[in-house]
């Protein structure tokens, strides 16, 4: 989906429900999976990625369900110098200290400069600067196992005028499940 860069954005998570993680598949009529009236059960897991992308530059999240861990990664066209690429451009790890959680909302904060990224119930934040001359981000949210998302976008408005115009999806909806052969992190 594309929004705009100002953005208070909120991804909640959710186990899904075997097979491909779009609700499809040959077992009952795939509504009831999608739009979370089905029981998924259990702790979230495996790992899901968010994608924050522009023209010029590209913020990404992978978070491990499972034990808590993330790693940010970002990388911009906006700096030329090779040395403050490197810098700029290498990963990070982190925890959220969420471990093995059934429902994971994560909130992500972002302006033309900055992003900041946290986790609900965490008590911790990862701020970052970020260089883009982009005014749109298109977001892409990813799992490797079955995951249901609902998800809510907050404008951030000059703040002459209404600072928050909510804009909740409608319904929730399944995050494709991928085959992945990226290895994990700690």
């Amino acid at each position: 989906m594309s929004r705009s860069t100002r953005q208070n954005t909120v991804l909640t998570f959710t186990p899904g429900e075997g097979g491909d993680g779009d609700g499809g598949g040959d077992a009952g009529d795939g509504w009831s999976r999608v739009h979370g009236h089905g029981g998924g059960g259990g702790a979230l897991s495996g790992t899901i990625t968010v994608r924050l992308l522009h023209r010029d530059a590209t913020e990404t999240i992978r978070y491990v369900a499972a034990t808590g861990a993330y790693e940010v990664t970002r990388e911009t066209s906006r700096i030329g110098d090779s040395g403050g690429s490197r810098e700029y451009e290498k990963s990070i790890a982190a925890s959220s200290g969420v471990v093995a959680s059934q429902r994971l909302t994560f909130h992500i904060v972002q302006d033309q400069s900055s992003v900041e990224f946290y986790v609900e119930s965490s008590g911790r934040s990862y701020s970052m600067a970020r260089y883009t001359a982009d005014d749109h981000t298109r977001i892409r949210v990813s799992s490797d196992t079955p995951t249901r998302l609902t998800y809510e976008f907050n404008d951030i408005r000059d703040p002459h005028a209404a600072s928050w115009a909510p804009m909740s999806s409608p319904m929730p909806f399944a995050v494709p499940s991928l085959s992945s052969s990226s290895s994990s992190f700690r």
